[in-house]
Parts: structure tokens; C-alpha cells; sequence
């Protein structure tokens, strides 16, 4: 059941893409900042992220690859139920063959504060062979991809209208805290994350 936003409230956005029995997903956080009119639902905001999201990260995909839609909760003051939206959802437009599972385009998440606590990462999956160039980096055409996507997932969120502001925030879960993210920066190098390798823990019973 969706339920309606308010403000200071946390919201995990969460987008799940599929390859041959391992997921690949990242978690994000967003906190509700602003408001007009009749507050908009969670629902909404799984919504307006899908419809931002799909058309940028199925290029992204190699074909063997797809993305399955986005999981949205309210995490703070109270966790609530989870929505799910799959608009767009479907395979990736890149090159036929993935990359080895464990390969992905890196973002690096940025605040106006120093120190580890204070970045983030996301680690974009399943780039196909296509996406990378003689020198085992990301091709000219993929690095303009991550580009969008970084300016994506640094921007805020505008559920229904402009006036309901959703800001990109790094969570710190230990604390229950959180500190508005500045920039995301898309790397030139491609990253490793193993649990997502053939050699990983099967995680398709994961899906929302």
C-alpha cells in the first residue's frame, strides 16, 4: 500500500538489473526536503525515478543483461512497507556479451565534507564487451553514459511536481544521520565488485 511522503522523512530507492542469476542492484537514499499540495506517495517516487532511470541504464546493459525496476521505502522516522515500479524495465541495448560479471562503471558520491564517511559509491552493472575500449577501460560512448547517470543520481527527485524535492543524501546508518550529497563523478576506469562475479553466492532469490 503506498504510503504519503513528508518532510525530513529517509527514502531508499533501491533499482534491481539481472543477469544470469546474479543481481545487480545499489542502494540509494534520498531525503524528502520539500513539499506543496497534497503530499505525493511513495509510489510516486518510485515512478518519477523509473522514468529517469530506465532509458539511461538500459544502454548501459549489455543484451544478456535487464533491468527489472526500482524498490522505493520510507526508512526514517518509521521503516515502512515497500512499493515497486517497473516502469521501463526490460534488456539492455549494449553489445550482445557481458563483461565478466564482477565488472562495473564506477560513480563516486561526493559531500562538502572530508573523509570516508562522507562519500559513496555506486557501481553501475553488467557493461557489455562492447562497452570497453583496447585498453580495458570504458569506450568513449559508455563514459557519456556514465556521465548521464552520475548527474542522475546527483540530482534531486521531483515526484508529481517540481515544487517536491527528494535530495540525494549519504545515510549513515550507525548514526541514523545523513549528509546531502554535492556531485557524483563518473571514474574512467572500470571497477570490480565480486559478490556479483560467476564465482559469487547466487542471489536471485533477492528480488523485491
Amino acid at each position: 500500500m503506498p504510503n504519503p511522503l513528508a518532510v525530513g522523512q529517509y527514502v531508499e530507492v533501491t533499482p534491481y538489473c539481472f543477469c544470469n542469476n546474479q543481481l545487480g542492484l545499489n542502494v540509494l537514499h534520498y531525503r524528502v526536503q520539500a513539499l506543496v499540495g497534497t503530499p505525493p506517495q511513495d509510489s510516486d517516487v518510485a515512478f518519477t525515478f523509473a522514468t529517469g532511470f530506465a532509458p539511461l541504464i538500459k544502454p548501459m546493459l549489455a543484451q544478456e543483461a535487464q533491468y527489472l525496476g526500482v524498490k522505493v521505502q520510507i526508512i526514517k522516522p518509521t521503516r515502512l512497507v515497500a512499493v515497486t515500479d517497473n516502469t521501463g524495465a526490460g534488456a539492455g541495448t549494449s553489445g550482445v556479451s557481458v563483461l565478466p560479471k564482477q565488472v562495473a562503471g564506477l560513480l563516486s558520491k561526493r559531500t562538502v565534507n572530508a573523509g570516508r564517511a562522507f562519500r559513496g559509491r555506486a557501481y553501475i552493472p553488467f557493461p557489455s564487451e562492447d562497452d570497453s575500449d583496447t585498453y580495458a577501460v570504458p569506450n568513449a560512448g559508455y563514459s557519456v553514459n556514465l556521465v548521464n547517470m552520475a548527474v542522475f543520481l546527483g540530482d534531486q527527485l521531483h515526484p508529481v511536481v517540481a515544487g517536491n524535492i527528494l535530495t540525494p543524501i549519504i545515510y549513515h546508518r550507525k548514526t541514523g544521520t545523513a549528509t546531502d550529497i554535492s556531485i557524483v563523478l563518473a571514474a574512467n576506469k572500470f571497477a570490480t565488485i565480486r559478490k556479483r562475479g560467476d564465482y559469487g553466492r547466487v542471489n536471485a532469490n533477492s528480488l523485491p
